[in-house]
C-alpha cells in the first residue's frame, strides 16, 4: 500500500473505527460486570440496614460497623455502575447548548468532552491508587480492614473511563474523517 492511501480522511476513519471496536469490545463486558456487581452491592447494602433497623428496634442493639459499610457499599455500587451510564450516553447531561449547534461543532465538542474526560478519568487513577495507598497503613475507623481497601476500587473505575473516553473519541474522530471529502491528488 502507498503512502498516500495510507493517509487519506477513509482509511483514517477505518482505522479510527477498528480501534473504536476493540475499546468497545474489551469494555462492554467490563462495564455489564460493574452493573451487575452494583446491584449485588446495592442488595447488600439494604441488607445491612434492614438488619441494623431490626436490630434497633427489636433489641436496641446497634452495630458500629453497619454504617460505614453500608456509605462504602453505595460508593462502590455507584463507581462501577458510573462507566457503563458514561458508554451508554445514559449519564445526566444538558444538551440544549450542543443540540442547537451544527453537526460539525457538535462532533467536534463531543471528541473534546471525551479527551478532557479521558485527562481527567487519568488524574482520579493517579490520585486514587495514591490515596489507596497512603491509607492502607491506617485501619478503617469500623472495620476490620485498612482504610486503602476503601479507595481501592476508584483506580480501575478510572482506567475503565479513560478506555472509554479512548473509545467514544476514536469513533467520533472516526466519523468525522468518514464525512470528509477525499483528498485529490
Amino acid at each position: 500500500m502507498n503512502r498516500s492511501a495510507t493517509t487519506t480522511p477513509l482509511y483514517i476513519a477505518r482505522r479510527l473505527d477498528a480501534l473504536s471496536t476493540a475499546l468497545g469490545r474489551f469494555s462492554r463486558p467490563l462495564c455489564e460486570w460493574g452493573v451487575n456487581a452494583s446491584a449485588a452491592l446495592l442488595a447488600i447494602m439494604l441488607a445491612i440496614v434492614m438488619t441494623q433497623i431490626a436490630s434497633r428496634t427489636a433489641a436496641g442493639l446497634s452495630f458500629a460497623w453497619s454504617e460505614e459499610l453500608s456509605k462504602t457499599l453505595m460508593t462502590w455500587g455507584a463507581l462501577f455502575a458510573a462507566p457503563n451510564a458514561y458508554r451508554n450516553a445514559q449519564q445526566l447531561r444538558i444538551s440544549m447548548f450542543v443540540d442547537a449547534l451544527d453537526h460539525r461543532s457538535r462532533r467536534v465538542i463531543s471528541i473534546a468532552i471525551a479527551l478532557l474526560i479521558f485527562w481527567l478519568s487519568g488524574a482520579l487513577a493517579l490520585h486514587g491508587a495514591q490515596m489507596a495507598a497512603d491509607a492502607m497503613a491506617v485501619r478503617a475507623s469500623s472495620l476490620p480492614v485498612p482504610a486503602g481497601v476503601l479507595y481501592s476500587p476508584l483506580p480501575p473505575v478510572m482506567i475503565l473511563f479513560m478506555l472509554i473516553s479512548l473509545e467514544s473519541a476514536a469513533r467520533e474522530t472516526a466519523a468525522a474523517f468518514a464525512g470528509a471529502p477525499e483528498a485529490t491528488n
